[in-house]
């Protein structure tokens, strides 16, 4: 039970906060920039799954898509911009969006904070989270993001959170996904408890500042999660990383949403989580960062041993994030496993 409930206080630590109310966006080609610093794109927003996705897609509509499905509280604007750059140069399309509860999509303000109390004897006795939501919903969230978009199949890339409704949306509708690139995944395999380095966690504080707090507290919460998440071997400079969580966090700030969303991606029962990997027959790369402090990399890997003919890749120094220098290591394996497709 000790390792259940700190397993999930962690849920706030990989929430990527951010501070502005829902905005339904109309399609507008010249907002790209405002939203994600990239040019050339369509921001929009999408009926989906019942809910207002706001998205933005780059590249022509008539080339082979990749979807990025992002982690729990991240939004569409946090992804390293070289990685989108480098596949939209590559001749894909990138299609970018805010999972619900977070950014500019839909906030599911009625269901009310998680009931963690009730969600750790759930876990601790083997019953069903009582939950507002699941994965399998956001991986239908994005299945009705393609529809919208008129695209019928895409190469599917998640990271984190993001990973693992990658996984339940490519064993439930296969024959929508191309292929799947995964990023800090978690099998949920009991013998890996997160943290992966407990010390370097505890640096961060286990609370999100509530919404209202002043925006220098936000920002400040921020960083100090940034920091125990980074990478030991690509350390970003104090100035840089202030300038881009201040964005995030003047774009939308709504911790509760990403407490729901990281309710929605716990794994409760390992063997239904293995044999969901296991039904997955789309080529697959796992990577993950040796220097990862909340998922341990033995996770990533238990995931890429359970999907069939999934390639493995440990990336050392790298921690629970995507580092600038390495947005061209991901863009290659994008690539790689793309062209298995």
């Amino acid at each position: 039970m000790v390792r259940i409930q700190k397993a999930l206080m962690l849920v706030g630590l990989i929430a990527m906060l951010s501070v502005a109310p829902v905005t339904v966006l109309a399609q507008d080609a010249d907002a790209t920039s405002v939203l994600s610093g990239l040019e050339g794109g369509t921001v929009g927003v999408a009926e989906a799954n019942g809910l207002e996705i706001v998205y933005e897609r780059f590249g022509s509509e008539d080339a082979e898509a990749i979807l990025f499905i992002a982690g729990t509280g991240q939004q569409l604007i946090e992804w390293p911009l070289e990685l989108v750059t480098t596949l939209v140069d590559e001749g894909y399309q990138v299609v970018l969006f805010d999972n619900r509860d977070v950014g500019l999509s839909t906030r599911l303000e009625e269901a009310g904070a998680p009931d963690w109390a009730a969600i750790f004897t759930a876990l601790a006795t083997g019953q069903p989270l009582p939950v507002a939501y699941t994965c399998k919903d956001m991986a239908q969230d994005a299945i009705g993001l393609l529809d919208a978009l008129n695209i019928e199949q895409a190469h599917i890339v998640g990271a984190s959170g993001g990973a693992i409704i990658a996984q339940a949306l490519a064993a439930t509708y296969p024959d929508r996904v191309l292929s799947l690139t995964l990023l800090m995944a978690n099998s949920g395999n009991p013998e890996y408890p997160l943290p992966a380095n407990p010390e370097r966690m505890a640096t961060a504080p286990q609370v999100a500042p509530p919404a209202g707090s002043p925006l220098e507290a936000i920002i400040e919460y921020r960083m100090q999660v940034a920091r125990a998440l980074s990478s030991p071997d690509f350390p970003v400079d104090e100035d840089t990383l202030r300038q881009r969580i201040t964005r995030a966090v003047e774009r939308s700030y709504y911790p509760v949403g990403s407490d729901r969303q990281g309710a929605a991606v716990l794994i409760p029962a390992y063997d239904e989580m293995r044999a969901m990997l296991g039904s997955i027959d789309a080529p697959t790369v796992v990577i993950h960062g040796s220097a990862d402090p909340l998922v341990p990399y033995q996770l990533g890997e238990d995931v890429a041993s359970a999907i069939p003919g999934a390639e493995f890749v440990l990336v050392e120094g790298m921690g629970h994030e995507i580092p600038d220098e390495l947005a061209l290591l991901v863009a290659e394996a994008v690539k790689r496993v793309a062209a298995e497709a």
